[in-house]
């Protein structure tokens, strides 16, 4: 099934009926969800300088950002306040710089695991 990777309800919806139907015993399901890189490829740096995006192209995925969508339908229903948002924010961004010092802390992999867990 192909889905709107920028709506998170229809995302929960799709994986919702397909995790049923694995349930169910009806096998596996392929979903496929479109969205936009909004950086490079291989790291946290914004690409925009670069010439292969189309003029208006980032700006136009831009406002279809999926967690601030998110945010908006939230708070226009009151389900999540301004200040519960901000401390989600506060606790996910926590989690994240956690886990980027526990990344830069770790020692690299010793070279003999490096096809562990690879399947083909």
């Amino acid at each position: 099934a192909d889905g709107d990777g920028n709506d998170a309800d229809a995302v929960h919806a799709l994986v919702g009926e397909a995790a049923a139907r694995a349930r169910a015993g009806e096998g596996p399901s392929f979903l496929e969800f479109a969205t936009y890189r909004w950086l490079e490829h291989c790291g946290p740096i914004d690409d925009r300088a670069f010439p292969y995006r189309q003029p208006g192209e980032w700006e136009y995925w831009r406002a279809r950002d999926p967690l601030a969508a998110y945010e908006r339908r939230l708070a226009a229903e009151k389900i999540v306040v301004a200040e519960d948002m901000a401390k989600m924010r506060a606790e996910i961004g926590a989690e994240i710089e956690a886990a980027i010092r526990f990344a830069k802390d770790s020692p690299y992999p010793a070279r003999d695991t490096l096809m562990d867990r690879v399947w083909a």
